[in-house]
């Protein structure tokens, strides 16, 4: 099967297994904080001795800084082997069974690229989200008004990209922005 074409969430596929959508959104009744959870479910998914790849795009620009931070907090005991870096970023992390991939120091190209590049679907879109609005895990419960055009990285869109945007902002004129509801939404337009 390939999964990208089966939508039920009942599918079970022969190589990849229960379709399945998880996600870690702050929970004051939880131990752990969000990256703590995430750590702890990934390497509770391992069965035998198949490796399991966590692959984030540019993440050595963003999404690592979190994850190094709790290792750090956890004395670096989960790292099983040397990073593999190239500069100062990291492009791949062992912990246990996970091994954290950054795609962009493989394939240095705009994760909008990638179904292009890979020949997939172009109905799969990576849209546009005002990463400088969530500031703090509080930001991620607003409801409101439409961010203000300072939190998006609107320089960097082609004239293409722009258009989605202005679409995008248009769709929220008579109704209220939610950055829960967008940043899941973002989320699961990025894998």
């Amino acid at each position: 099967y390939i999964c990208e074409n089966i939508e039920a969430l009942d599918h079970v596929c022969t190589f990849c297994g229960p379709k399945r959508l998880m996600t870690f959104f702050p929970d004051p009744n939880e131990p752990y904080n969000l990256i703590q959870r995430f750590i702890h479910y990934a390497m509770a998914q391992q069965k035998d001795t198949t490796p399991i790849y966590v692959i984030r795009h540019n993440s050595s620009k963003f999404d690592s800084a979190f994850i190094f931070k709790e290792l750090l907090l956890e004395g670096l005991t989960l790292i099983t082997e040397a990073p593999i870096r190239r500069g100062t970023s990291i492009m791949s992390l062992k912990l246990g069974p996970i091994m954290f991939r950054d795609s962009y120091l493989f394939s240095p190209v705009k994760l909008r690229k990638f179904p292009e590049l890979f020949n997939l679907s172009t109905d799969i879109r990576k849209g546009v989200f005002p990463y400088r609005f969530i500031k703090s895990e509080a930001d991620i419960d607003y409801k409101g008004d439409f961010p203000s055009e300072d939190y998006f990285e609107l320089a960097d869109l082609s004239n293409k990209e722009l258009n989605e945007y202005k679409a995008y902002k248009k769709s929220f004129e008579n109704k209220p922005w939610s950055a829960r509801d967008e940043l899941l939404s973002y989320c699961i337009d990025d894998v």
